[in-house]
């Protein structure tokens, strides 16, 4: 059975609170919160695809340690047109920078796989970001 609803003579636009059944149609709305939802998968998929390092760089100590320069396996100059650089987990990679140089062993979780080199690189010894890509180890299981 249905409600006793009078019909007005007046009319009311779209979206109005009346008794009578508005005379024009609404499209379906989506549920609350689906927004939301939405604008933080395209955000997060923005982030992903726009090459931008995350949002939290993980702590100094998960980065792996200063290494001797004779245990270095790998040397990589880093020039400025450099931008990224390319590791193993387990690796020890020395870098010449100007004339100057470092050693740092790559012993890091299989959790980081990127960061700036400027967090592990001695102060002021790089003028740019280079960010740090890091493959995980094949021969470790962890």
């Amino acid at each position: 059975m249905k409600p006793n609803v009078k019909a007005s003579s007046t009319h009311m636009p779209c979206g109005s609170v009346s008794a009578s059944a508005s005379p024009c149609t609404r499209k379906p709305r989506a549920p609350k919160g689906s927004a939301s939802l939405l604008a933080l998968c395209l955000s997060t998929g923005c982030a992903l695809f726009s090459g931008s390092a995350p949002a939290a760089s993980p702590p100094q100590s998960f980065l792996g340690t200063p290494a001797p320069m004779r245990s270095a396996s790998q040397t990589i100059s880093i020039s400025p047109t450099t931008n990224y650089v390319n590791v193993t987990s387990g690796q020890i990679v020395r870098f010449s920078v100007g004339g100057q140089e470092f050693a740092w062993n790559f012993d890091v979780p299989n959790s980081v796989y990127l960061f700036d080199l400027n967090q592990v690189a001695p102060a002021n010894l790089l003028d740019h970001a280079v960010r740090v890509y890091v493959a995980p180890n094949p021969i470790s299981i962890f």
